[in-house]
C-alpha cells in the first residue's frame, strides 16, 4: 500500500490535492533530504482550518494534537480536514488518502488529530526574559543541520545555550510557504531553533544516536491573528521528558515587537539516527541527496573484504518511508530482503570505485551490476545469504572492459583488426585507471550525434585511447585535432599504419594543423564542420595545443574557434579533464603516464550550443575552462608500475629501441588473451625473423607493424 491520489472526483469541503510540483514548498520539506513529507505544523494548521470553518470565527487554541504518521508526498496526495463540535470546542482530524491494491479498501486515514477552541483571543502573557549564556549558531540551513528548502527558511539569527535557544524569524525572507489559518510556515520555523539531532546538550538522558521530530503539540495558545510580515522573536526552552527519555518536551514563545503572539508546548519523538544520520551535517546532506560519496556513508558493515547487512539494519534507517529507496535508487515496493541485498551490493562496489552507491545499477536476478558513471568498468560480485544477513564479496577488482569498444570498431571498420585492437586496447587497459562520466544520461542522449570534446593535454598516448573508447560510447568516430609535428611522430606513424590494415577504409580519426599558420586552423575548422554535418563526426581538441609539464596545471587559454564550430553545427561542447598522468613537477613533456602508472579521464556535463551562443565571448570561454578545470584539484600522479618499467628498460638496453617502441612491444607481450596474430608478431620480433611472418595481405601488414616496433 502507498499514499497516492484517488481517481478524480469533486472535492468535498476541506479536501485538497497536494503535489510537490505544483506546490514547491512541499519539495522544500524533506526531513531526510529525500522524500517530501508534509510538515507537522501544516497538519496542525489544517486542523485549525477545519475548526474555523465549523465555528465561523478564528481558532485561539489547539490542544493535544497527535501526529499519527508521516505523510510523504510522492506524486499527488489527496488530503482532507474535518471538525465536529465536542467539549466546548471541536475535535478535528487531518486525513490522507490511502490507495490500496483493492479499490474497495482505499480510504482516507487520519494523519493528525487534536482539539481546537475558537473565539476571542485572550490577553497575551508577558514576554520571557532574555536567554543568558547563549552563543551564535552558524546558518543551520547552509551547514546542513536543517533540511528545509528556500520557501521555509525564516531563521535570520540563532543563538543557543544550555538553557534554550533564541531566534529571529524573518517573515519576509521567504515566500511561497503555506499560511492557512495560523501561518503554518511560521509555526514550522519555530521548530528550527531546536537542535533536533543534538538534544543531549539539553537532555543528558537522551541517547545521542537519535534524532527528534515533532510528534505531539500539547497546547498552542494564540493571542491574536498570525503575523505575515516583519520580524518575529522566538524563544525555546527545554521542558523535561515525557515517557522516560523517549519524548523530549519544549516550551516555545513567539512575539512580534513587545506583544506575545503564541505559546506552544511541543513534544518530539526520537528516531534512530543510524549510520547515515550520524554523518556530519554537510556530508549527511550530500550523501542523502546522492550528490557524492562520503567517507563512512553507508548502512553495511565492511570488514575490508566483505560487506554485510540485514533487512532490520536497513529498516532502522527507513523510518520515513521511501528514504532508503530514494538514496539508493531502488523502486518503491522492493521487498525488505531484496532492498538489503541491493544496498549491500551497491555499497560494496561503490566503495571500490569511489562513487555514490546510487551510481551502481544492480540486477539481483541476473547477478550483474554496472556503473553508468564508469562505463568501461567491469564489475563482479558474489552474494550469499545466511539467515537474514546478506554478504557481498568481489571475486576480482574492477577492471577496464574494452570488449564493447572492440566490437564497435569492428563494425565501424567492416572487419576485426586483431593486432590493431591488441595495441590500442592493451595500452588502454594498462594506462587508463578509468573514465568517469559526470552526466551519463545526458551523454547517452548524444549517441549518434556530433560532439565537441574540449580538453587539457597531459601525455601523448591519451588522445588515441580517448578517441577509441569514446567513439564506441557515443556511437560515432571522435576525430583528434593535433599539431602537424605529431604526423611524423611514433604515434602519427602508428595511427597511419593501423588504418592501412587490409580491407579497412581509414575513418580519419586524426587531423593535423600547423600552429604557425593561422589560416591552416581556420581552413581545418571549415572542413571539420562539413564532416560533422555529413558524417556525424565528433572532435577531441586539446585546447592549449601542447602537453602540460606538471600535475594540476589549470587550462588558462582557449581559442574561440572551437566554440564557434560547436555553435555553427549545433553540437554540444563536453569538457574533458585528463588527470593523474603527470609528475608534480617536470622539465620535459612525456608520452606515457609518469612511472607507467595510470591516467584517469573525467568527462564533464554537456554544454548545449544554444547556451554558449547566448553568452558573451569572455563568459563563453570561462564556462568551458571551468568545466575542463573542474577536476584539477584531485590531479595527483598514481603509483608507478615498477615491474613494467623494468621490462621496458631491459628491452631498450638489449635492443637499442626507443621508449615508445619498447612500451608498445611490452604492452602487446604482456596483454592477457592477445590474438594469435599478435603473439606471432611478438615471437617474430624476439627471434629477429620478420620474414617468418606469412606473406598474406594481413601478414605483410604485420611485418610493417613489426618494423615500427623493432
Amino acid at each position: 500500500c502507498g499514499w497516492a491520489a484517488a481517481p478524480a472526483a469533486p472535492l468535498e469541503p476541506g479536501e485538497e490535492h497536494l503535489d510537490a510540483d505544483a506546490s514547491p514548498w512541499i519539495g522544500d520539506h524533506r526531513p531526510t533530504h529525500t522524500v517530501p513529507a508534509l510538515p507537522a505544523m501544516y497538519m496542525l494548521d489544517r486542523l485549525a482550518q477545519a475548526a474555523e470553518r465549523a465555528a465561523g470565527v478564528p481558532v485561539r487554541e489547539v490542544r493535544e494534537v497527535l501526529i499519527r504518521r508521516w505523510a510523504p508526498v510522492v506524486g499527488e496526495l489527496r488530503t482532507r480536514d474535518r471538525a465536529v463540535a465536542a467539549d466546548g470546542g471541536f475535535d478535528a482530524t487531518f486525513e490522507v488518502f490511502r490507495d490500496a491494491p483493492q479499490a474497495a479498501l482505499s480510504r482516507f486515514e487520519p494523519a493528525a488529530q487534536g482539539h481546537a477552541i475558537a473565539g476571542d483571543y485572550p490577553e497575551p502573557p508577558e514576554a520571557w526574559g532574555t536567554l543568558a549564556d547563549a552563543s551564535v549558531v552558524d546558518d543551520p540551513y547552509a551547514s546542513g543541520a536543517l533540511f528545509h528548502g528556500p520557501s521555509l527558511r525564516l531563521v535570520r539569527e540563532l543563538r543557543r545555550g544550555p538553557d534554550g535557544a533564541s531566534a529571529v524569524l524573518d517573515l519576509d525572507a521567504a515566500t511561497g510557504g503555506p499560511v492557512g489559518a495560523l501561518n503554518a510556515t511560521l509555526l514550522d520555523a519555530a521548530t528550527h531553533a531546536i537542535p533536533h539531532d543534538a538534544l543531549a546538550a539539553w537532555f543528558p538522558e537522551i541517547d545521542p544516536a537519535t534524532v527528534a521530530y515533532p510528534a505531539i503539540v500539547r497546547s498552542l495558545r494564540l493571542f491574536g491573528p498570525p503575523p505575515t510580515s516583519g520580524l518575529v522573536q522566538l524563544e525555546v526552552r527545554p521542558d523535561g521528558l515525557d515517557d522516560g527519555a523517549r519524548f523530549p518536551r519544549f516550551r516555545l514563545q513567539l512575539r512580534q515587537g513587545d506583544r506575545v503572539w503564541a505559546e506552544m508546548v511541543l513534544v518530539e519523538a526520537l528516531f534512530p539516527r543510524g549510520p547515515l544520520g550520524a554523518l556530519p551535517p554537510a556530508e549527511r546532506r550530500s550523501f542523502l541527496r546522492r550528490e557524492r560519496a562520503v567517507d563512512g556513508g553507508g548502512l553495511g558493515r565492511f570488514d575490508g573484504e566483505a560487506t554485510r547487512l540485514t533487512p532490520a539494519e536497513v529498516g532502522a534507517s527507513n523510518w520515513l518511508p521511501g528514504t532508503i529507496e530514494s538514496v539508493y535508487g531502488a523502486s518503491m515496493g522492493t521487498s525488505s530482503d531484496d532492498l538489503a541485498a541491493r544496498v549491500a551490493v551497491q555499497e560494496h562496489l561503490a566503495r571500490q570505485l569511489g562513487v555514490h552507491p546510487s551510481a551502481i545499477e544492480v540486477d539481483l536476478a541476473a547477478g550483474t551490476a554496472r556503473c553508468p558513471r564508469r562505463p568501461f568498468e567491469a564489475l563482479s560480485f558474489t552474494l550469499t545469504r545466511e539467515g537474514d544477513e546478506v554478504t557481498v564479496r568481489s571475486p576480482a577488482a574492477p577492471r577496464l572492459d574494452t570488449s564493447g569498444a572492440r566490437a564497435w570498431w569492428a563494425q565501424e571498420l567492416g572487419r576485426d583488426t586483431p593486432a590493431v585492437a591488441d595495441i590500442y586496447l592493451g595500452l588502454a587497459e594498462r594506462f587508463l585507471g578509468g573514465i568517469s562520466v559526470e552526466d551519463p544520461a545526458a551523454l547517452a542522449a548524444l549517441r549518434g550525434q556530433s560532439v565537441v570534446f574540449l580538453a587539457n593535454h597531459q601525455v601523448m598516448v591519451e588522445s588515441p585511447l580517448f578517441s577509441m573508447l569514446m567513439s564506441s560510447l557515443i556511437d560515432g568516430v571522435v576525430v583528434t585535432v593535433a599539431k602537424v609535428e605529431h604526423q611524423t611522430s611514433w604515434l602519427g606513424r602508428l595511427i597511419a599504419h593501423s588504418f592501412s590494415y587490409p580491407g579497412v577504409t581509414d575513418p580519419v580519426n586524426i587531423v593535423y594543423f600547423d600552429r604557425a599558420d593561422k589560416a591552416s586552423l581556420l581552413g581545418l575548422a571549415v572542413e571539420l564542420q562539413q564532416a560533422m554535418a555529413q558524417k556525424h563526426r565528433s572532435l577531441l581538441v586539446h585546447v592549449e595545443g601542447t602537453r602540460a609539464l606538471a600535475a594540476g596545471a589549470p587550462v588558462e587559454k582557449i581559442s574561440s574557434i572551437w566554440a564557434d564550430v560547436a555553435i555553427a553545427t549545433g553540437a554540444p561542447v563536453v569538457p574533458v579533464r585528463f588527470a593523474r598522468a603527470l609528475p608534480v613537477s617536470a622539465d620535459e613533456r612525456i608520452d606515457f603516464p609518469v612511472g607507467y602508472g595510470q591516467q584517469f579521464i573525467h568527462v564533464g556535463a554537456p554544454i548545449a550550443a544554444a547556451s554558449l551562443q547566448a553568452l558573451p565571448l569572455p563568459e563563453r570561454k570561462r564556462l568551458i575552462l571551468d568545466g575542463i578545470n573542474a577536476a584539477a584539484a584531485s590531479d595527483r600522479p598514481t603509483a608507478p608500475d615498477e615491474a613494467f618499467a623494468d621490462a621496458v628498460e631491459q628491452w631498450r638496453r638489449r635492443t637499442g629501441v626507443n621508449e615508445a617502441q619498447a612500451v608498445l612491444l611490452q604492452s602487446l607481450e604482456q596483454r592477457p588473451g592477445a590474438d594469435p596474430e599478435t603473439r606471432e608478431l611478438v615471437r617474430a620480433i624476439h627471434a629477429g625473423r620478420l620474414d617468418q611472418l606469412p606473406a598474406t595481405p594481413e601478414g605483410l601488414w604485420v611485418r610493417g607493424l613489426a618494423r615500427q616496433l623493432a
